[in-house]
């Protein structure tokens, strides 16, 4: 079971999807917001979005699954792990969120200059996926960035691989240490590329992760 992106759709993981579904079920979906599915409610969670995945699961009889998850979708799988361990045999993640991000001085003196100017009835731009959101996704957004998830790593039980880009600056390599050190039967695998590391470097990530399920 793949889950996208923040700012993706099931089209992320199409030639992924294609490579395994001669041997394997497939599923791929676009999740609340994204592709073709509906808005989700302004005040939802990576909690809300984790029990929408692990009811789907329940609804089409799968029992238990492979969830990979990217980025954005890498959250979900995180808390599927933790909170619904019976629909999870394996997490892959790659290049996942989860973890808190380090700030700078720079950043909180962009918060508060945020704040000021929302008290004053003005707006801040905001980063650049903020900007092209809508005014429910954005709300959406700000539930899913401030979710810090590494408290409860230590309580994924199934076994992990995680795949990270070697180059990757939207979530830096101290996040991909901080998963391999949290959870205890975690691996992990560096490729060739950024953010997007299963398309960068597509052959290195298929043949590990074909051995990772034959195995």
């Amino acid at each position: 079971m793949f889950l996208h992106g923040w700012g993706a759709n099931a089209e992320a993981f199409t030639f992924v999807a294609k490579h395994f579904v001669e041997k394997y079920r497939v599923l791929v979906i676009d999740l609340w917001g994204f592709g073709q599915s509906d808005y989700p409610h302004p005040n939802y969670t990576i909690k809300n979005y984790a029990k929408d995945v692990a009811t789907l699961i329940d609804m089409l009889n799968i029992g238990n699954a492979t969830i990979v998850g990217h980025s954005f979708g890498g959250r979900i799988a995180i808390e599927l792990a933790v909170f619904y361990p019976h629909c999870v045999k394996d997490l892959v993640l790659i290049d996942s969120a989860g973890i808190k991000p380090r700030r700078n001085i720079k950043y909180y003196a962009k918060v508060v200059a945020h704040k000021i100017l929302k008290r004053f009835g003005k707006s801040g731009k905001g980063s650049k996926d903020y900007q092209a959101l809508t005014p429910c996704m954005r709300r959406v957004f700000v539930n899913v960035v401030n979710y810090n998830q590494k408290p409860f790593l230590s309580k994924i039980t199934c076994p992990v691989a995680v795949f990270w880009g070697d180059r990757d600056r939207e979530t830096p390599r101290y996040m991909y240490k901080a998963l391999l050190k949290g959870i205890k039967q975690s691996h992990g695998f560096l490729l060739c590329g950024g953010h997007f590391s299963y398309i960068d470097d597509s052959g290195k990530f298929l043949t590990i992760m074909s051995a990772w399920l034959s195995a």
